[in-house]
């Protein structure tokens, strides 16, 4: 498919409710952006943009020149964006895709932290070579933006941009590359109404886009994760596009390389494959959000060579210039997976470590029956799939409560424990009789099972209790095989949100 770029068209995109703008120099000319509306539509919206979606499909209205599949699109779209992307929200001008497309964007919340991770290490390379791993929090934001004042941004896989959106405001330039016309026009008109002037917007495959384009500080890759058929798929040389082909070509052309990865991917298998290709992944952030893993962020940069720090910083504006650049090794590799840092994110608490640091720390298993007063621990999203609980025992001073537990105990409380903590009010084999006496009183609870040969709805079934209260029960199995049941108490004043490095 041809490249085509998009002027950046600013007349009557909502008609007289559209604040007009001079147009981006960065945009090339092409045909007017249709984005059919009119005043009996836009009072619609504005009307009902509160009301029930559903109802409103269903109700007969006596205006027949509303765009009513524009203006359900535009309602529902505005009310997905109230909780998930809030600053588009208050932003009047912003269009919205169908439904499905807003359930399927990234929030926010994930867009801001990769907006700040990718621009923090692409920065910190640029200014202190290759040579030197990337530092967290060495230089404050104004100087950064200051001395890189020349940086650039490649978005491969734009799709309705919100995560371009909000990484592109980092760099001096960026350009947003998606193949399907619809929603390259729609992230036009949005990346206007957001006031990002130094963005381009390019309708092109990213295979084409990447064979043409210049180098550039920074790209950045969110394959699609379904098959041909429609079929959802995890495996990164199954996404669209294939991140494990084009990568010599993407490492090429970039000083860093950003991918998002489903949350189901298998992160470690994930490392070992981009290592054999010549990538060192030097930091992968598992994303999470009110304790669900969200996505998987791996910043990759070239592990076949070494860069003194001078490489590419003449030649940024030559295509070929990396390539000559590039100081070879052969089969000799600079790196090997410990040395990738990983990053466990959940609403602003980050556990950070090294991979080689996790791999040689084995958990702390509890060698005595667990007891009422003791302090229970259930880790956060991000760190169950991190994985790192040899390394959470030893940094937290927990005790894993058996091999395969994902719980830990103490007997005194951890403060800043990166997940939720109960407080034991009582503990019970599942012996009937001592079952009757810790379940005394209590007649609804929240119940978890981890190692456990029963579900959650099968175990409250068989407790006969209701869903809810302030009791948390998890049902769970140690070391030596015996079945626990662990009542406890949340403890409210616990801090979800420390950094814990």
């Amino acid at each position: 498919m041809p490249c085509k770029p998009l002027l950046a068209c600013t007349e009557q995109f909502l008609g007289k409710h559209c604040t007009a703008k001079k147009p981006n120099p960065h945009f090339t000319q092409t045909p007017k952006l249709h984005m059919l509306t009119n005043d009996e539509t836009l009072h619609f919206i504005a009307q009902h943009r509160n009301d029930s979606v559903p109802q409103l499909a269903l109700t007969k209205h006596n205006t027949p020149n509303i765009d009513l599949p524009f203006a359900l699109d535009q309602i529902a779209g505005w009310q997905t964006a109230c909780q998930k992307l809030p600053s588009w929200a208050e932003n009047p001008n912003i269009l919205y895709p169908p439904h499905l497309s807003m359930e399927q964007c990234s929030s926010q919340t994930t867009a801001q932290y990769k907006a700040d991770v990718v621009w923090q290490i692409t920065n910190n390379l640029i200014l202190k070579g290759e040579t030197h791993k990337a530092k967290r929090n060495t230089t404050n934001d104004e100087q950064l933006t200051n001395k890189c004042e020349h940086t650039s941004f490649v978005d491969l896989t734009g799709g309705f941009g919100v995560d371009f959106s909000f990484i592109a405001q980092r760099f001096a330039h960026a350009t947003y590359v998606e193949h399907q016309q619809q929603l390259c026009q729609l992230a036009l008109h949005n990346l206007q109404a957001l006031n990002l002037n130094q963005a381009e917007v390019v309708c092109c495959e990213a295979e084409s886009y990447l064979e043409r384009m210049q180098y550039t500080s920074c790209i950045y890759l969110d394959p699609a994760r379904r098959d041909k058929n429609g079929a959802k798929t995890v495996l990164i040389e199954h996404c669209s596009p294939n991140v494990l082909e084009l990568l010599p070509k993407l490492l090429a052309k970039c000083k860093v390389l950003a991918v998002k990865l489903s949350p189901m991917l298998h992160w470690q298998l994930a490392l070992v494959k981009l290592r054999e290709l010549g990538a060192w992944v030097r930091q992968l952030h598992i994303v999470a959000v009110k304790n669900e893993c969200k996505e998987l962020l791996f910043l990759i940069t070239n592990g076949s060579y070494e860069d003194n720090g001078n490489n590419h910083s003449t030649n940024e504006n030559s295509a070929d210039a990396p390539l000559n650049n590039l100081n070879f090794k052969g089969e000799q590799n600079v790196y090997t997976t410990n040395d990738t840092e990983i990053t466990c994110y959940n609403d602003g608490a980050c556990f950070r470590y090294m991979l080689a640091e996790a791999e040689n720390t084995p958990q702390t298993i509890l060698q005595t029956n667990p007891q009422a007063g003791m302090f229970l621990y259930e880790p956060h999203a991000a760190i169950m799939k991190s994985g790192c609980f040899g390394l959470l025992c030893c940094r937290m001073g927990v005790q894993a409560f058996a091999p395969n537990s994902h719980l830990f105990v103490s007997n005194n409380e951890v403060p800043n424990f990166p997940g939720r903590a109960f407080k034991l009010v009582s503990v019970s084999t599942f012996n009937k009789h001592e079952l009757k006496t810790a379940l005394q009183g209590i007649e609804k609870a929240n119940i978890a099972t981890r190692n456990f040969p029963l579900k959650p709805d099968a175990l409250r079934k068989k407790l006969k209790l209701k869903d809810g209260g302030e009791h948390y029960l998890f049902a769970t199995t140690d070391a030596e095989g015996k079945h626990w049941l662990l009542v406890g108490k949340q403890c409210h004043a616990h801090c979800l949100s420390p950094n814990v490095e």
